[in-house]
C-alpha cells in the first residue's frame, strides 16, 4: 500500500513523537536512511529504499507564518508573532510532494503572541502592557485551521489529509520542561476502560466526503486522537 508513497506528518513536537516511535515499529522491518534535516533537527526526512518509502516530519507549530524567539527549552525571549492570513511555506511549498498527510496544531496557541492579518496587528492572547486588544487564542486557533482546510480542499494536488486534534497532557508531577515525566508504558488491561462509546467519541466534524462548487469530492478523516491512544 505505501510503496512508492511518501508520508508526512506536519505540526509541533507532538508530530516528531508520532514519528519517532513510527521509525521504531518500522526498523523491524527496515531501516530509513536520513536523507535531509535543518540546522535544528526539527524537520528531517528518511528514504526506506526496500519500499521506495519517503517519511517526513516537517516543523510548523501555528501551521501559519509565524515569529518564534524560543530556545529549545521553551524559553521565550519576545511575544510571538503570527500573521494568521498566511500559510507556513514550510509545508505548503512541500504538499504536493506527500501522499499521505497528519497534520496537527494547537498547544503552541496557549503561548504569548500577537496576531497580524494584512500585516496590521488585529490583536494578542496574554499579552499585558503592550496596549493590544485581547482576542484569546481561540480566535487565531479557528482562523489558522480554516486557512488550512480551505489550502488543502483547493489545492490541485490531493493527499489523504487526516487531522489529529489536541492530545492530553502526557505528563504527571509537573510539566515536560520542569520534571514532569510520563511512565505510562503498558497498554491498558482488559476491562481497565470502556470503549462501547468510542463511536460517539469521534469528533463530530468527521467528513466522509466534502462537494466543492466545482462538483469536486475531497476526502478527510477526523478522529478523537487522543482518545484512541488512550486506549492504545
Amino acid at each position: 500500500m505505501m510503496r512508492g508513497k511518501s508520508l508526512a506528518f506536519v505540526g509541533d513536537s507532538i508530530m516528531r513523537n508520532h514519528v519517532q516511535s513510527l521509525l521504531c515499529i518500522l526498523s523491524q522491518e527496515e531501516q530509513g536512511d536520513e536523507v535531509y534535516h535543518d540546522k535544528q533537527y526539527k524537520s528531517r526526512r528518511w528514504y526506506f529504499p526496500i519500499h521506495d518509502l519517503t517519511l517526513s516530519v516537517v516543523w510548523s507549530p501555528f501551521l501559519v507564518k509565524a515569529s518564534i524567539f524560543e530556545d529549545n527549552n521553551g524559553v521565550s525571549t519576545d511575544t510571538a508573532q503570527l500573521h494568521l492570513d498566511k500559510l507556513d511555506d514550510v509545508w505548503t511549498r512541500q504538499f504536493d510532494n506527500f501522499d499521505y498527510v497528519v497534520i496537527a496544531g494547537g498547544k503552541w496557541y496557549l503561548k504569548s503572541a500577537i496576531y497580524y492579518e494584512n500585516n496590521k496587528i488585529v490583536g494578542c492572547h496574554n499579552c499585558p502592557g503592550k496596549n493590544i486588544t485581547e482576542v484569546g487564542f481561540e480566535y487565531a486557533y479557528r482562523k489558522a485551521l480554516n486557512s488550512t482546510l480551505k489550502y488543502i480542499t483547493r489545492s490541485k494536488h490531493k493527499a489523504y489529509t487526516f487531522f489529529r486534534t489536541a492530545t492530553p497532557d502526557h505528563f504527571e508531577n509537573g510539566e515536560w520542561n520542569t520534571g514532569g515525566y510520563c511512565n505510562r508504558t503498558d497498554p491498558f488491561k482488559e476491562g481497565e476502560i470502556d470503549i462501547r462509546d468510542i463511536d460517539e467519541a469521534n469528533i463530530d466534524g468527521h467528513i466522509a466526503a466534502h462537494k466543492s462548487e466545482s462538483g469536486t469530492i475531497f476526502h478527510f478523516v477526523m478522529y478523537n486522537i487522543p482518545l484512541l491512544f488512550e486506549i492504545h
